[in-house]
């Protein structure tokens, strides 16, 4: 309504040009259909129009959880996701398969190192206390 009251009070020139924009840059249809794309272990990986639902469905890549909202679930582990995993168990405080990765990115790491990925290793650190001595 706001909008629309201000298109209105524009001069004709400035409406037309502002219209033309709009027809060429707006979206032409609804960006996301809201449909869900779930991992295996039920895990919302993201949302996706009802073309790339469909795609999954034709190749077999997926099974259909739900019409309405249009939801499907993977039948394969997405790649990328293990590592994730991984992240999420060492920052909550569990061990991921590498021994020690939580203690390492815990309590014993500066914390200038965390925010830039530059995590000194247990050799460095060490070196680093004996040159302080």
């Amino acid at each position: 309504p706001e909008v629309l009251r201000r298109i209105e009070r524009m001069r004709d020139d400035r409406k037309a040009r502002y219209l033309s924009f709009c027809k060429r840059f707006a979206a032409k249809k609804q960006v996301y259909e809201n449909c869900e794309l779930l991992a295996p272990d039920g895990t919302l990986l993201s949302h996706c129009d009802s073309k790339k639902v469909q795609w999954y469905l034709d190749k077999g890549l997926a099974d259909l959880e739900t019409e309405k909202p249009l939801r499907i679930r993977l039948r394969f582990e997405p790649t990328g996701r293990s590592a994730c995993r991984q992240r999420e168990r060492e920052l909550s405080g569990g061990t991921g398969s590498a021994a020690g990765a939580g203690e390492i990115l815990g309590e014993e790491a500066p914390h200038r190192g965390r925010g830039n990925g530059l995590v000194p290793t247990g050799e460095a650190v060490g070196e680093e206390e004996e040159k302080e001595e």
